[in-house]
């Protein structure tokens, strides 16, 4: 069965400019699919933004909410090597990973995605 989960690659250097196509790529894929739900993301490799879209009953429209940008800064160590501060790459893959194996299930409190309402 083919996955409900979808990533796609910003082009550009600010990701949210890429935002609007990566919407409609996994419009055009969750359609094809004939899937309800698509999880999805769309990324630089340092920033993250993740997409959960639920299509009406016909196919003929859908809602989408999306993450704030998740971005993974890297800092130089004493050493001079690059790495990255914290536990983000862990978050990553668990989101990740939860997204992939739960890709045509409905949004529930454990998908490790907030809904943020914006004002103004």
């Amino acid at each position: 069965m083919p996955s409900g989960f979808f990533v796609t690659e910003a082009k550009l250097y600010n990701i949210s400019n890429n935002f609007p196509q990566a919407v409609c790529e996994m419009y055009a894929c969750g359609k094809y699919l004939q899937k309800k739900v698509v999880r999805g993301a769309l990324t630089n490799g340092r920033e993250w933004i993740f997409i959960f879209m639920k299509f009406n009953d016909n196919y003929d429209g859908a809602s989408y909410q999306r993450s704030n940008i998740v971005k993974f800064d890297t800092v130089s160590n004493s050493d001079g090597q690059l790495v990255i501060p914290g536990s983000w790459p862990d978050i990553l893959a668990a989101i990740l990973s939860h997204w992939i194996q739960n890709s045509f299930a409905d949004l529930k409190s454990d998908d490790w995605f907030e809904v943020v309402q914006r004002t103004g």
